[in-house]
């Protein structure tokens, strides 16, 4: 039986995601699931909130909330994580995470969400106007930057995926969305689900990219 990886930047087990993937794989292959905060006490996880300039993530803890962390700050615990799943017998892994990220130290195939979303996207769009949904206003600067490599215009809202509840949850975003010359939304993190997609094509009127799927579909087609 294949196995295959799927490695949060927050702690698993992350059923939140592998549930809506899980029906996009072949019925023969099997999840293994490690986290880069697993084993970590809150001063610990608080150790590693970003400094100024530094790129923010977010993602989810096992206790239903979530946290920020630094970029350069988790590297080296995903690494670790990473030998941990080829050790338990693991072939290709996932980093379910939307951020940007040099690549790991890996003897398997790494696929990185962010990498296919920048490669992907600018193929249905005209390169004018982007909009992103992020976790964080933090993230907006860093959303504006990178995706404004391929557009001419990026549009960054937030709505934060972990607490959601509800339509009431996106209004903001999608109220800025809606009325934007945007050609597509990205709901950029893998935290959000699709549920949140409904809801904000509702809302906004226009199509969403929800990362989880778009992952989900290519690794589907790889195994």
């Amino acid at each position: 039986m294949k196995k295959i990886g799927f490695l949060t930047i927050g702690q698993s087990l992350r059923t939140d995601v592998t549930g809506e993937i899980r029906g996009f794989l072949p019925e023969n292959v099997e999840i293994e699931e490690s986290g880069a905060l697993d084993g970590l006490g809150e001063k610990e996880i608080k150790e590693l909130w970003p400094e100024e300039g530094e790129e923010v993530l977010v993602s989810r803890l096992k206790n239903g909330g979530f946290t920020k962390m630094g970029e350069k700050k988790i590297i080296p615990l995903m690494e670790e994580r990473i030998r941990e799943l080829e050790k338990r017998g693991v072939t290709m892994a996932v980093v379910l995470c939307t951020g940007k990220f040099p690549d790991l130290k890996s003897d398997i195939p790494l696929i990185y969400p962010q990498r296919l979303l920048y490669k992907t996207v600018p193929l249905f769009t005209r390169g004018k106007c982007i909009a992103t949904v992020n976790p964080s206003r933090d993230q907006f600067a860093q959303s504006e930057a990178n995706w404004g490599k391929a557009f001419c215009k990026v549009i960054a809202t937030e709505c934060n995926p972990y607490g959601y509840k509800g339509e009431e949850s996106a209004a903001s975003a999608a109220e800025i969305i809606r009325d934007s010359d945007a050609e597509l939304v990205v709901a950029d993190c893998i935290g959000y689900t699709g549920k949140m997609k409904a809801d904000l094509e509702k809302l906004t009127g226009k199509t969403v990219v929800l990362p989880r799927i778009l992952v989900a579909s290519i690794v589907g087609e790889l195994l």
